[in-house]
C-alpha cells in the first residue's frame, strides 16, 4: 500500500495513509522490507486494529493521532525501551505544556499521559533488529485530540474538550521538535535529566499504588525509576522493582 502523502517534519519524513489496520505493525513490515529507515513516521488518519500494552484493545476514533516513530539505535548504547517510553512521555508533555500551559498534565507509568488524571494519551514501544549493532525501536503513539473513547473503569479525554483543535500534522509540527531535542539529550547526557522531567509530573508519585502484572498483585509506595526505568515501589520491608515488561 503507498502513502497518500510523504512530508517532512523537523529531521522526519512522514508517510501518511488514510487508514492502517496498525501503524506499528506497518512500520515494522516496512522496516523489515528495507522501505524505511530512522526518523521515519508512519501516520493514518484511521486505524481500524490499533493494539495497546499487553494485546489490549487501542480504540483509534476519527479526527485523532495514530502514528509509529522508527528509532534506529546502537545496541552498545540502549537495548532498553522503557527509557524510550518515559521520554516519548515527557515530549509530549512539554508539547501540550506548550500549546496551553494550564493544562494538569502527570505522567503514568509506564506509558500513558494524563490530563486532570484522565487518558488522553498512550505509548507502545515494539523492537526488532534488521541490521547488526542496532535496535529498531517502533514507538506507536495514540493521542486523543478531537475524540475520546468510553471505557469501563478507565476515565479518558481529549484535546478538544480543553479547547485545543489542531490536526494530527499540525500536532506533529509542534512535538517533533522536541522529541528530537530530547533524544539527541539523552543519546550526549544519559537517561538522568529526563528521569527527572519524567518525576516531577509523574502520577500517585509518593502515594501507595497496586499493580497487577497479571500473574501476581504487588503493592506499595512509589517512591522512585530507577536508571533502567523500571517502577520501584517501598512496602514495609524492603523495596520492589517491576520491569514494564512484566506489567
Amino acid at each position: 500500500m503507498k502513502p497518500e502523502n510523504i512530508y517532512n517534519i523537523a529531521n522526519f519524513t512522514v508517510y501518511q495513509y488514510l487508514e492502517l489496520k496498525s501503524t506499528n505493525q506497518t512500520a515494522k513490515n516496512l522496516l523489515t522490507a528495507g522501505q524505511i529507515n530512522s526518523k521515519h513516521i508512519i501516520l493514518a488518519t484511521s486505524q481500524t486494529q490499533g493494539v495497546g500494552k499487553n494485546g489490549r484493545v487501542w480504540q483509534s476514533l476519527p479526527n485523532n493521532l495514530c502514528c509509529s516513530i522508527i528509532m534506529q539505535i546502537a545496541t552498545d548504547f540502549c537495548q532498553n525501551y522503557t527509557q524510550l517510553s518515559l521520554l516519548t512521555a515527557v515530549a509530549l508533555g512539554k508539547t501540550l505544556q506548550q500549546i496551553k500551559n494550564d493544562l494538569t498534565i502527570n505522567y503514568k507509568w509506564p506509558n500513558d499521559i494524563l490530563l486532570d488524571c484522565q487518558k488522553v494519551a498512550g505509548i507502545l514501544i515494539d523492537s526488532t533488529q534488521t541490521r547488526q549493532g542496532y535496535q529498531d525501536f517502533i514507538i506507536g503513539i495514540g493521542l486523543n485530540l478531537q475524540n475520546h473513547p468510553n471505557i469501563i473503569n478507565l476515565a479518558t479525554t481529549s484535546l478538544a474538550k480543553y479547547g485545543i483543535n489542531c490536526s494530527n500534522k499540525q500536532f506533529l509540527e509542534c512535538f517533533l521538535p522536541n522529541f528530537d531535542c530530547l533524544l539527541q539529550n539523552w543519546q550526549d547526557y544519559g537517561f538522568l535529566a529526563i528521569k527527572k522531567s519524567w518525576l516531577n509530573l509523574a502520577y500517585k508519585f509518593n502515594q501507595n499504588i497496586t499493580i497487577n502484572t497479571g500473574q501476581k498483585t504487588t503493592s506499595g509506595v512509589f517512591v522512585d525509576i530507577n536508571n533502567e526505568g523500571n517502577l520501584v515501589l517501598q512496602n514495609d520491608s524492603e523495596k520492589l522493582v517491576i520491569a514494564s515488561c512484566d506489567w
